[in-house]
């Protein structure tokens, strides 16, 4: 893994390996929760994930999307002892730690990641299978959106900057803006309908702003008179600016 990276960290596999196990062999090979919880704790959250995620990735989806009212989370990282051979706790499944911990949670938080989908992972597919027959509430974990409001202001100042063009060219090409801005909105609005606002790429975000800017010249030719010219060289000054 590369240790300069703090978004999406070293996998589960490598931090079970080099920190989770290290650790809880000194404390007695038991396992991370009751480590820390000799006594252990009534599960209300069950974490499906399947270790491919990298553990940065993993924190900051289970933290933003954690539902409200749940206290202790089952997850098998922490919740099993990593350095012994836990074979005849899963000989069954349906009796084994896994199956025990979901009937008990409510609610079932399911992790994805951006190497492959956790169902190519037989457990994962087997939790869903039980979340789902015992009427679990199941919910995809997400990501927190990083920079929102500011992107969504670069939009409003992109939108701006396209009504006051929209506004400034209606008085003398009305006809032929028209046309070509409403092209392009619904040519921009395809776009970034295959984009998503929380990506990052850079493809995403010229996405959106070519659809704020084509959305400003439409609504700037659907609404602009010859008395707003002035308001459009605003919108242009300031969306610009």
């Amino acid at each position: 893994f590369d240790p300069s990276d703090f978004r999406i960290g070293p996998c589960i596999h490598t931090v079970a390996a080099q920190f989770i196990r290290p650790v809880t062999e000194a404390a007695g090979n038991v396992s991370w929760a009751l480590m820390l919880h000799p006594d252990g704790l009534l599960c209300d959250l069950f974490v499906t994930h399947s270790w491919a995620e990298g553990i940065f990735e993993f924190i900051d989806k289970v933290a933003h999307s954690w539902p409200a009212g749940a206290k202790h989370a089952y997850c098998c990282m922490f919740s099993n002892p990593q350095n012994l051979d836990v074979s005849n706790l899963i000989a069954s499944p349906i009796d084994s730690p896994f199956a025990k911990a979901l009937q008990s949670a409510a609610h079932m938080l399911v992790v994805p990641n951006r190497v492959s989908s956790i169902y190519t992972r037989i457990w994962c597919a087997y939790e869903a299978f039980l979340a789902y027959s015992w009427g679990k509430l199941i919910s995809t974990a997400s990501s927190p959106s990083v920079n929102f409001w500011p992107r969504v202001l670069r939009m409003c100042f992109i939108y701006l900057f396209g009504a006051g063009v929209g506004c400034i060219l209606t008085v003398r090409f009305t006809v032929a803006m028209f046309f070509i801005s409403s092209t392009g909105l619904v040519f921009a609005m395809v776009l970034s309908a295959l984009g998503s606002l929380r990506g990052t790429h850079p493809c995403s975000a010229t996405m959106y702003g070519l659809a704020a800017f084509e959305l400003g010249v439409w609504c700037g030719n659907v609404f602009s008179v010859a008395p707003e010219v002035f308001s459009g060289w605003i919108f242009f000054l300031v969306g610009f600016l």
